[in-house]
C-alpha cells in the first residue's frame, strides 16, 4: 500500500496531497507496529499514533527518496518527527536479528557522526542523519539535527584506526534508571 501511495504522488496529478496523506495514512500504517514487533523481537512492544505516523513518513520519504522527490515537494504531507527518533538505541540480544535490524535502521533509525568531518556543512560530531544510500566510497544521508537540517550530504569513506589508545575500539554504554531517563557515556 506504502509503495502505491508513492507510486500515485510520484506519478499522478494530485491536486491535494494533504487531503490523500489524511485520508489514508491509517490504512497504510496497518503493519507498522507488528513490523516493529518483528524486527525487534518484542512483541510487548507499544507504539502510540505519533510513533507510528513519523515510522511511516520516514518510510514513505525513504521511497519517495528512489523516484527523486521528498515529502517536502507534496504540501501538506507532514515531515517524519525525528525527535521520536533522535534519543532511541537499539541493543541486539541475539546475532541472527542482526541483519534484520541493521536494514531496517539503514532505511529508518538515525545514526550519529562520531567526529567532525565538514563543519561548514554541518557535519560535526553528535550530528544525526539518516542514511539515504550506502556506496562502496560514500554514505549520504539526510541531515535531522543540527543548522543544516533536511540537507542531504554525502560522506566519504575514512579509515579509522585509533591513535591514542592501546585498545582498538571505544566502548558505548547506555543504560536506562527506573524512571525512563537515559544516561550515556563513553568508556575508553
Amino acid at each position: 500500500m506504502r509503495q502505491l501511495f508513492c507510486t500515485i504522488l510520484l506519478f499522478c496529478e494530485v491536486t491535494d496531497p494533504a487531503k490523500l496523506w489524511q485520508t489514508n495514512w491509517e490504512l497504510l500504517s496497518e503493519d507498522i507496529q507488528r513490523r516493529q514487533r518483528r524486527i525487534l523481537n518484542f512483541q510487548a512492544l507499544e507504539l502510540n499514533s505519533l510513533q507510528i505516523k513519523s515510522l511511516l513518513l520516514a518510510e514513505i520519504e525513504h521511497l519517495l527518496a528512489k523516484g527523486g522527490k521528498s515529502l517536502k515537494d507534496f504540501p501538506g504531507i507532514p515531515l517524519p518527527d525525528s525527535s521520536i527518533l533522535e534519543e532511541r538505541a537499539i541493543l541486539c540480544p541475539r546475532n541472527e536479528t542482526v541483519d534484520q535490524i541493521n536494514t531496517y535502521i539503514m532505511s529508518q533509525i538515525p545514526v550519529m557522526l562520531m567526529r567532525n568531518i565538514n563543519q561548514s556543512a554541518g557535519l560535526c560530531n553528535g550530528t544525526r542523519l539518516t542514511i539515504t544510500q550506502l556506496g562502496k566510497r560514500f554514505i549520504e544521508g539526510q541531515v535531522i539535527t543540527g543548522t543544516n537540517i533536511g540537507g542531504k550530504v554525502y560522506i566519504p569513506r575514512i579509515i579509522m584506526s585509533p591513535s591514542d589508545s592501546k585498545w582498538p575500539f571505544i566502548l558505548f554504554v547506555q543504560t536506562h534508571s527506573k524512571e525512563e531517563k537515559m544516561h550515556t557515556e563513553w568508556i575508553r
